[in-house]
């Protein structure tokens, strides 16, 4: 006489399902339920290091990006040519755009254009 499938884990209860005409016990039927939840926790657990991931790879291209950027190439001493250009009330021939955003502006852009700044008395002898 053959003994009774003693189902356990829910690999062994799902690889006998349809080979069997007996319904699952409750107890399987939790088994089951319990992997299921387990797979779906874990799953979702996977999308959200992919997400993760995801962001943290964006960040990445976002300051590669920056840093390949045009403005990245010119040496201080244009920058700081263009800010004082930008600064003063009359626009100058060179550049054909009036700006008055001022020196507070431009040294708050970011940290090289701020040490830039800082670094040039002739951009701030106009502020009272």
């Amino acid at each position: 006489m053959e003994s009774p499938v003693i189902r356990t884990t829910p690999i062994m209860v799902l690889s006998l399902e349809g080979k069997q005409n007996q319904p699952f016990t409750e107890a399987e039927l939790d088994i089951i339920r319990q992997s299921r939840l387990a797979a779906e926790e874990s799953l979702q657990r996977v999308r959200d290091e992919m997400t993760d991931k995801e962001e943290q790879l964006s960040r990445q291209i976002e300051r590669y990006t920056t840093a390949l950027s045009p403005h990245n190439k010119l040496p201080p001493e244009i920058l700081r040519h263009i800010f004082k250009c930008c600064i003063q009330e009359k626009q100058v021939e060179e550049i054909p755009v009036t700006y008055k955003g001022g020196t507070y502006t431009i040294s708050h852009v970011c940290s090289a254009w701020r040490h830039i700044a800082l670094d040039a008395p002739e951009l701030w002898t106009g502020i009272s």
